[in-house]
């Protein structure tokens, strides 16, 4: 595992702290499971992104789905 320097403020620091020892862990273990979230969160494609996609094509849906099939 390779070490990072990061800031991070005096108060998100003692909230981590306190987290840490409710859930009977170290800083740095939920540290490293928040940025795992992040990035999982980050890459996965979202619902909302791909649904009504081509509702501001100038052309039919239907037309463009054929098009698609068309360059298989």
């Amino acid at each position: 595992m390779t070490k990072t320097l990061v800031d991070i403020s005096p108060h998100i620091i003692s909230k981590l702290d306190s987290l840490a020892k409710q859930c009977h862990s170290s800083r740095s273990v939920l540290i490293r499971k928040a940025i795992d979230l992040w990035i999982k969160d980050q890459t996965e494609i979202k619902t909302g992104d791909v649904f009504g996609i081509l509702k501001d094509h100038p052309i039919d849906s239907l037309s463009f789905q054929r098009k698609m099939r068309d360059e298989w």
